[in-house]
């Protein structure tokens, strides 16, 4: 948005403000591009993965492991001695 109103915002716009576009020099298209939205856009699909992952995991995984520890299902021997957790 600032680089389009850096661009063609009319005089009397800076005039309001009480500026100029000479004071945004470094508000550039390869500026946004190489600064902020390419490790923007690497960080979102790195942590959106790994955010994804970890919740399926807590919520659907998860929930199996417990019930088959709390089952006898995790290779020990239950009371009984034979392992089906009856």
């Amino acid at each position: 948005m600032g680089l389009f109103i850096k661009g063609w915002a009319p005089d009397s716009f800076w005039a309001g403000i009480k500026s100029s576009p000479a004071k945004f020099n470094n508000l550039t298209w390869e500026n946004f591009i190489v600064s902020n939205l390419i490790p923007v856009t690497i960080g979102n699909v790195i942590g959106g993965s790994l955010m994804v992952a970890a919740v399926y995991w807590f919520v659907y995984l998860r929930k199996k492991q417990a019930a088959q520890v709390s089952n006898g299902r995790n290779g020990r021997r239950d009371r009984m001695g034979d392992g089906d957790g009856e």
